[in-house]
Formats: C-alpha cells, structure tokens, sequence
C-alpha cells in the first residue's frame, strides 16, 4: 500500500526487465509506477525517468495504449498541457489493452472539465476489469469532479457492501462523504487510512470541516514535519481552503504555480477550492496554467 508497494512493484519490474529487457509491457508499468510515486508527492524527478521509461516501451511496441497514456499523464503533471493533449490523443486510437492506460486518459479528461468523455472512458476500464476495484473508485472520483455526489458516494458504498474483504481504498470515501456534508464519518474514514499522509491530510480537512480548527492545525503540523521535503504548496493550499481561510490559500497556490506543482493540474476540479473560483487571484492563477478547452 502507498510508497512501499509501489517500490515494492519497481524492485519486481526491475527483476522482469534484466531478464528480459525489450519486455515492453514492463517499461510501460516501470513508467505507471513511477508516476503513481510522483502522484503521493515524492520526488517529481521521477517524471522524467517515467516519460522515458514509457517511450522505450513504445519503441518496443508502438500500439501500446499505456504507454502513450503515462507519457500524458507525466506532462499533466509537468503542467504542458499542450503535450499531454498530444499524447492523450494518441493513446485514444489504439487498442484499450490492459485498461490501466484507459484509467489515466479518464482521470485526465475528468480535470480538464469533460466528464462526459472521462464517464465513457471510466465505464471501458469496468468492462475490461469489472472485479478490480480501481476503474469502480476512478468512476466515483469522476462523478466527485463533476459534482455528482449522491451517485459517487453510491457507486462507493455499493461496491463496499458487495466486497466487504477489498473496500475502496480510504481517500475516495474520505472526499465523498465530505462533499456529502457528512465530516464526522470522512474523519473516520480518513483515520482508518493505512498511508499516514493521507491520514493526516484527510483528518486536517475533516477536523477543519467540523470547525475543530486546532485539531486541523495539528494534523497539517504532523504532515508537514513529516514531509523532509516540505508539504507541497497545492496540498497546503487545499487545507488551507477547507479551513476557511482564503488569503492563506491564495497565497499557497500563488507558490504553487512558482513551483509548477503539477497538484495544479486538478485546479479545475477541486472541490476545496470552489468558494474561491470568483475571486479575481484565483481566477488569474487559473488563466495562467493555459488549460485545455472543457
């Protein structure tokens, strides 16, 4: 789970790769990781490595939808919207493979505002893996982002019942039921997390929410001693948002776009930020990321 799990995977491709090093399905996997590792807010060098390790893969097998789609998703990050356009569009012409690719093209499509198109790729992902909880939690973070909450939470709470052994991994059900008004029950949820940043930053939101401002401080004070490298400033500025306070948010996001902390790249979705979408700051913050058309 988390870090871990992740290195886990890289040390297991790795041992693929020297045995069978023109293996393409494992350079494009080697490139997923190290973008699911970028993603918990590690080391954003890995972008690199990642764009690179994906473009081997489809030196090797050109079709490789996966391939093509972590190239979009490392851009998003970067924040090159131009090129993750680019690389998205690719990935859209060639065979859905594992599915994994089709994920990445979803939740891409989902920030950029088109959730139409993001709900028809995320349905493809279920129909390929019905009995993996990863395209069924990437829906309900669809609906989330479009704000559709009752239906998100749902499709959540449904899969739960019916899989009591392999629930949706904690975050997805932390940000539903926060939408949904319900903070006391995401505080719950966020403290069963077994990744103590998500813990903390799910508990520094849901504490905020249920007006329990020194608990929330406390939370954010542990995430950020916690993080040698610093909370990044988007992360920062989501809890900031939550706890109401709007000029400490501006101004973390401000850095946030200085820094090009690719967290930017959900800008658009992020439902934290939305008592702060008129304000003229934001709305410059937004304008200088050069989006995509919705």
């Amino acid at each position: 789970v988390g870090l871990p799990g992740y290195r886990a995977a890289l040390a297991d491709i790795d041992i693929a790769l020297a045995a069978d090093p023109e293996f393409a399905l494992a350079h494009a996997f080697r490139g997923l990781v190290l973008i699911n590792i970028v993603g918990l807010g590690q080391d954003w060098g890995l972008l690199n490595e990642s764009i690179a390790a994906a473009k081997k893969a489809i030196s090797l097998l050109p079709q490789l939808r996966l391939a093509h789609a972590t190239i979009g998703r490392a851009h998003q990050f970067l924040l090159d919207f131009a090129a993750a356009e680019i690389a998205f569009a690719k990935a859209a012409t060639l065979p859905p493979g594992t599915g994994r690719g089709i994920i990445l093209e979803a939740n891409y499509h989902s920030a950029m505002r088109r959730p139409a198109r993001a709900l028809a790729l995320a349905d493809l992902a279920i129909s390929l893996d019905p009995l993996n909880q990863v395209p069924v939690r990437n829906r309900a973070g669809i609906l989330l982002d479009d704000r559709k909450v009752t239906a998100g939470l749902a499709l959540i709470e449904g899969w739960d019942r019916a899989n009591p052994d392999n629930p949706i991994y904690p975050r997805f059900r932390v940000r539903a039921l926060l939408m949904a008004g319900r903070p006391r029950e995401a505080l719950a949820a966020a403290q069963a997390s077994p990744v103590e940043a998500e813990r903390l930053f799910g508990t520094a939101v849901a504490q905020a929410k249920l007006g329990n401002r020194a608990a929330s401080d406390s939370a954010l004070a542990a995430l950020q001693s916690g993080n040698p490298e610093g909370l990044r400033p988007y992360r920062l500025a989501l809890i900031r948002a939550a706890q109401g306070e709007a000029e400490l948010a501006l101004r973390a996001l401000s850095l946030a776009l200085e820094r090009r902390d690719g967290g930017l790249s959900s800008l658009r979705v992020d439902e934290l930020f939305d008592p702060l979408r008129r304000d003229p700051r934001f709305m410059a913050i937004e304008r200088q990321l050069g989006f995509p058309p919705a």
